[in-house]
């Protein structure tokens, strides 16, 4: 009863804010959503609307410095996962220990890492699903379209620069809050730290 009247508000706020919800909550127990573009905070709270509309329990990962007392209450809420940040740990494998943990989890990345035009996308979102064995979503708004939602997903093959072509297809058909701050949608190359 809550979760419907949650995603009826969600609907509402959405609808009154003339955006149009699309999609429906993904038929399994466990993905990774890309969050795609993000050039703006206010796409978090589209984000957010996103999730209770389709009625999915997202997920994300913040850092477990942020997870204070009285902070965490919030951030538990709305549904973050505190990981260790720290060289000594990795956090593809600590999301994907979270995945082997929890029965259901719909867990949301931002691939490129900032609002900020980037020099490509970080590959952890992809990592993380190709280990845990769950597909990739793709959760988008279009701000030219006023459209915001969940639509497609693959399946990772293990080959990331194949699965890359259906997901930059996608999301080069959206149009970001800020266009001019989005990045080529490649894969970003990693700094050498030697």
């Amino acid at each position: 009863m809550v979760a419907q009247i949650s995603a009826w508000m969600a609907r509402a706020i959405l609808a009154l804010m003339g955006w149009t919800l699309y999609g429906e909550k993904p038929p399994v127990k466990k993905a990774v959503i890309i969050g795609a573009p993000h050039t703006s905070n206010f796409d978090g709270l589209l984000m957010l609307l996103v999730a209770f509309g389709l009625k999915v329990r997202l997920k994300w990962l913040v850092k477990d410095n942020l997870y204070k007392f009285p902070l965490s209450i919030v951030l538990k809420w709305v549904g973050a996962i505190p990981i260790d940040r720290s060289a000594s740990r990795n956090a593809v494998s600590q999301a994907v220990d979270v995945f082997d943990r929890l029965d259901e989890i719909f867990l949301t990345l931002a691939p490129e890492g900032t609002r900020k035009r980037s020099e490509g996308w970080r590959t952890g979102f992809y990592y993380i699903a190709l280990k845990a064995n769950v597909p990739i979503y793709f959760g988008f708004a279009d701000y030219k379209r006023k459209l915001t939602g969940i639509d497609g997903h693959i399946e990772p093959s293990g080959d990331i620069e194949a699965d890359m072509v259906p997901i930059k297809a996608f999301y080069e058909t959206i149009t970001a809050k800020f266009p001019e701050q989005v990045g080529e949608i490649k894969l970003a190359l990693r700094k050498n730290n030697s």
